[in-house]
């Protein structure tokens, strides 16, 4: 498999889904070269990843690789786009699946009621991605140019709602059922899409909005590296535990200090 320039540890298959593979390995390059500068982490820590297609859903899975005698952890990147060689939906995809492999989390939280909040990061991820990329992307580059990706970005944010950060909680609390009830695995159904569309999404354009002006405040994601899912008791409580953590390890948390400027409702 062709290695993504680099970063080394990173392969991706051919596929003819992918298109061009000169061009989808730039799109991949761009993404991950983003999540460095923005995150300041180094993204080889992950491991060794393998990028496939799927001709199901995105998908990331764990996987142990055999390289040289040794057993190297790493993750599985699964890819669907919907056209061969759709760069901005491989560039959506990719780095919602990225931000799972960082926070490596996801197999552990599952059965967890907080596990929607790991989706809403990657959502997330994806805002932030698609709004930055176009300054590393130049036409001559890929077979895609600045003014597509700047309309698409604009074109997934017009789609979402808004939720102002002083019901953010609230609006939480309000559909805490609904949020906790979709079986994320099964991502194939329409029933996922809606739940995507209709919680998480406005939630993530909410943090996006609130840190869009200083995007290194998204750092304060790395306090949710090897956090420790078990010991919130509620939603409160756990933005409550990643914003105290995000202090400890002198990371931004102007987002998470702002959710408790406002006046919100105390749990249900």
């Amino acid at each position: 498999m062709p290695e993504i320039c680099g970063f080394s540890n990173w392969t991706f298959s051919d596929d003819i889904h992918f298109g061009n593979p000169v061009y989808a390995g730039r799109a991949f390059t761009s993404v991950l070269m983003e999540f460095n500068t923005l995150l300041h982490l180094p993204i080889d820590y992950v491991g060794k990843i393998e990028i496939l297609y799927s001709d199901k859903w995105p998908m990331t899975v764990p996987r142990n690789f055999l390289v040289n005698g040794h057993t190297i952890p790493g993750y599985q990147i699964k890819l669907n786009p919907s056209d061969p060689g759709d760069l901005r939906k491989i560039i959506y995809q990719f780095s919602h699946e990225v931000n799972h492999v960082i926070l490596k989390a996801k197999y552990d939280l599952l059965g967890s009621q907080f596990l929607w909040i790991y989706e809403m990061l990657c959502q997330l991820a994806v805002l932030i991605i698609t709004s930055v990329i176009t300054d590393v992307i130049k036409d001559e580059d890929l077979n895609l140019s600045v003014g597509d990706l700047q309309e698409y970005h604009e074109r997934i944010c017009n789609s979402i709602p808004n939720v102002d950060i002083s019901c953010f909680i609230a609006n939480i609390e309000s559909n805490k059922s609904q949020l906790k009830s979709v079986p994320l695995l099964d991502t194939a159904t329409m029933m996922y899409d809606t739940w995507i569309e209709t919680y998480i999404d406005p939630l993530s354009k909410c943090i996006f909005r609130s840190i869009q002006k200083d995007l290194s405040q998204w750092q304060m994601i790395k306090a949710l590296i090897d956090f420790d899912y078990n010991a919130p008791q509620s939603y409160r409580d756990f933005f409550t535990k990643w914003r105290d953590e995000a202090i400890k390890k002198s990371l931004p948390c102007c987002f998470l200090e702002q959710l408790f400027s406002v006046q919100v409702p105390p749990d249900r």
